[in-house]
């Protein structure tokens, strides 16, 4: 018999749960992660400034 797990790795389990059953079960209807983006607003538009994301090239 093995030991329970520590709590502090609850928030980890969690998201590893999400990424699971997102992939296997299907679409869940929360992302478990997006990439930060630099916004910002002016009086007519959005402005949103190049991000990095990785494996995906630049162009």
């Amino acid at each position: 018999m093995h030991s329970p797990r520590p709590r502090a790795f609850d928030p980890l389990y969690e998201q590893m749960e999400q990424l699971v059953n997102a992939a296997f079960i299907g679409a869940t209807t929360e992302m478990p992660w997006a990439p930060a983006a630099d916004v910002s607003e002016t009086d007519d538009a959005y402005v949103m400034r190049p991000v990095r994301v990785p494996r995906v090239p630049v162009r």
